[in-house]
């Protein structure tokens, strides 16, 4: 409860901590008669006037609107007029007897006069309850604002305080200052002055003073006429509008007109150069207003705008920007011309060469197109191939220089560069022997290539223009499977992407001769034996590239061999592979070393043989186990090792598909070091030792019963020493 005590009393101490900073901001934050210091006219973000005014409006539903006004206004120009008097009106404007106050203009305020700055027993009396900010009604107040308003800082004159009164502003106008109290004085310069109760505000003014009177007037757009108060001369040119310069005459019938010399532009700028002639004023209060325009620049009409080119029409072909210098843009009025300055060229650029002749202004609101250049026909333009046309069969892009385009005026030939290419390849395998340029605005087709006939056509297939490109140029031989088929290189190219087509090709060569597949064994190979299972077509489609099996089918020979040399020197044992395999061994184990390459050799040229490591589909191969490494039971295992691309070593085990004891069959899509595992004995296995079993010197023949009655019996000792334990402990904590 001490503690739950303790607490409240904290927070409320933090809470009278908050509201006594709080005020304290409050208070340092209210600036003058303007609350942020601003002369009589400024905005302000303080816009307590706004909601806090002496009159008001209201809607009705036939579109008029209701508002209370201040009228009659009669001037005060002493203190001594003040005495008596219940509220009046602190403004920094002139006003007459039937003028209308719809709203508080700007820093204006109503005020309740107190007393003399002099007459402290009244200002003394005024009970505590009874001080208030009426102005600011959030915003706090006591007796020390009325003491500190006639103290020697914030009165207005401290030393003639018979000539000072003490005021309460009750409404104030948009931005004026929120202090409870305030003094005001006349001066000698025919205005009063106001100073603010906390210090905020020191001599703000002129003002004039006012007594007045209220009520509630009802108009429509039809009761209202803003005009100027003056004769006013229509602009001619951009500008503002000063307000001040307008007055709203409000009718409510023949005998009763009031007027509003203070009125609000809700749009006050003006450019008849733009269109944008009127103004907008606002008649009445709080979010109740009638909404009147006012003319207040020429209308230039549309028919009476000119717009000329300084200079003739351009005649040339290139593209040219304008400035605008070269144009002369005005109005005719009365018969008078007037020129512009301030036109806006929306397009300056014209381009004959595409077809594009015009310019582009905006005035007054208007847009206007100029004619700045003359049209180039269509039929004056050409286009055409430096050189004849292509007759390839790959793809080709053009460049500008292959190409010639200008146009024909008054029987002369004019070149251009700035045409563009639209479409500069052509593709003779598609059909796509054209390319598309433009100029002048047309768009103009050129024959560029010769049309390939036949069945060529392109299948979409990943790599095949590549393929064409490589072997375009080759020319089959008499005797070949191209010419045989009578087809292209080109066709064959985009055949042989089709499985189907690509064995029947494959085929047809190894029947003509021209694709083989063998198996060589020099020396101490023949011990170990060797063949191919995977079908000859199948081995050559894994081993060629695309452009290799091209030259094949135009007549080329090419030989694959499988080549197996036994280890007999330790050379493939001691290579990186070998000895991978051989680190692998277990002691019991031994390895029969060979090495396995596939070699693909063209037109019998042994030198330039190339070495096949590695296949996209696996090859089929099997190999007699030699004889002297033969052993009724002997199980063998081939291991092989093959180097990666990257540099590194990959080292696995293939698997005996047949069921020969004398043979090993394997499929591998990688040749390389290899080795023939075998075992004659078992590895020794380490023994497993297990942990002893000590037998008792004794051996009693325990019964059930006897067991259980032992247990019993150590579990009543256990009992006992706990409890005694117990006892002795709970003596020492007691003792």
């Amino acid at each position: 409860m001490k503690n739950s005590s303790l607490k409240m009393k904290r927070v409320v101490g933090m809470i009278l901590a908050f509201l006594m900073v709080f005020n304290l901001v409050v208070f340092t934050g209210q600036v003058g008669a303007f609350a942020d210091g601003n002369t009589p006219g400024e905005s302000s973000s303080n816009d307590v006037g706004q909601s806090n005014q002496n009159t008001s409006g209201e809607s009705t539903s036939d579109g008029s609107i209701k508002v209370n006004i201040l009228t009659s206004f009669t001037e005060i120009t002493s203190v001594g007029e003040i005495s008596g008097k219940t509220e009046i009106a602190m403004i920094p404007q002139k006003y007459g007897t039937n003028d209308v106050i719809l709203g508080l203009p700007d820093g204006s305020a109503l005020v309740r006069p107190i007393a003399l700055a002099s007459d402290t027993k009244t200002l003394n009396s005024i009970p505590e309850t009874e001080v208030k900010n009426l102005v600011a009604p959030y915003n706090t107040a006591s007796k020390s604002d009325i003491t500190n308003a006639v103290g020697e800082y914030c009165c207005i004159d401290y030393n003639n305080k018979d000539s000072v009164f003490v005021v309460q502003p009750s409404k104030g106008g948009k931005g004026f200052d929120h202090c409870p109290y305030g003094t005001i004085k006349y001066n000698a310069n025919n205005a009063w002055y106001y100073n603010c109760c906390r210090g905020g505000v020191h001599g703000a003014g002129p003002f004039y003073i006012y007594t007045y009177t209220t009520k509630q007037i009802e108009y429509s757009s039809d009761n209202v006429e803003v005009k100027f108060k003056e004769d006013f001369t229509p602009l001619m040119s951009a500008g503002t509008v000063d307000p001040s310069l307008l007055e709203a005459v409000i009718n409510l019938d023949s005998d009763t007109t009031y007027t509003v010399p203070s009125i609000e532009l809700s749009d006050n700028y003006v450019n008849p150069e733009t269109g944008d002639v009127t103004i907008t004023a606002k008649v009445g209060v709080d979010g109740s207003y009638i909404e009147k325009e006012i003319t207040a620049a020429v209308k230039i009409e549309e028919s009476s705008i000119y717009t000329r080119l300084n200079s003739g029409i351009y005649t040339g072909v290139q593209a040219k920007t304008f400035s605008k210098n070269e144009f002369e843009v005005g109005f005719i009025l009365d018969g008078k011309s007037y020129t512009a300055s301030d036109f806006e060229l929306v397009d300056a650029t014209v381009d004959p060469s595409k077809g594009d002749t015009q310019i582009t202004i905006k005035y007054a609101g208007y847009t206007k197109q100029i004619d700045a250049a003359t049209k180039l026909e269509e039929s004056a333009v050409f286009a055409r191939l430096k050189s004849g046309k292509y007759t390839g069969v790959q793809a080709k892009t053009f460049s500008k220089d292959d190409i010639e385009v200008g146009f024909n005026l008054d029987g002369k030939s004019y070149t251009a560069s700035d045409f563009e290419l639209v479409d500069a390849t052509v593709n003779p395998i598609n059909g796509d022997t054209k390319i598309t340029i433009k100029y002048a605005g047309y768009t103009k087709e050129i024959s560029a290539a010769t049309a390939i006939t036949g069945d060529v056509k392109a299948n979409g297939t990943t790599g095949v223009k590549e393929l064409i490109n490589k072997v375009s140029t080759i020319t089959p031989k008499t005797n070949s499977v191209i010419n045989n088929n009578s087809i292209s290189t080109v066709e064959a190219a985009i055949n042989i992407m089709e499985p189907t087509k690509l064995d029947k090709y494959v085929n047809e060569a190894i029947n003509l001769g021209d694709a083989n597949v063998a198996v060589k064994q020099d020396g101490t190979a023949a011990k170990l034996q060797a063949k191919v299972n995977t079908v000859d077509a199948s081995v050559i489609t894994n081993s060629l590239t695309p452009e290799e099996i091209i030259r094949v089918l135009a007549g080329e020979k090419v030989d694959l061999r499988l080549e197996v040399v036994v280890d007999e020197t330790s050379d493939a044992k001691d290579t990186t592979g070998g000895q991978l395999i051989e680190s692998n061994l277990n002691t019991n184990e031994s390895a029969y070393y060979f090495t396995a390459d596939l070699y693909k050799i063209f037109n019998d040229d042994e030198e330039n043989k190339s070495s096949i490591t590695e296949f996209s589909d696996a090859i089929s191969f099997t190999i007699d186990i030699p004889e002297e490494i033969r052993n009724e039971g002997r199980l063998f295992t081939l291991v092989a090792s093959h180097e990666l691309a990257d540099g590194t070593f990959e080292t696995f085990e293939l698997v005996d598909t047949d069921d020969d004891d004398t043979t090993f069959t394997a499929s591998t899509t990688k040749l390389c070091t290899m080795a023939l595992v075998y075992a004659d004995e078992a590895v020794a296995e380490t023994p497993i030792v297990e942990d002893p079993v000590i037998e008792p010197a004794y051996n009693y023949d325990v019964s059930p019963e006897t067991a259980d009655l032992r247990n019993i019996l150590w579990a009543f000792i256990i009992t006992v020493s706990a409890g005694a334990v117990l006892v002795v402990t709970f003596r020492k904590e007691f003792q």
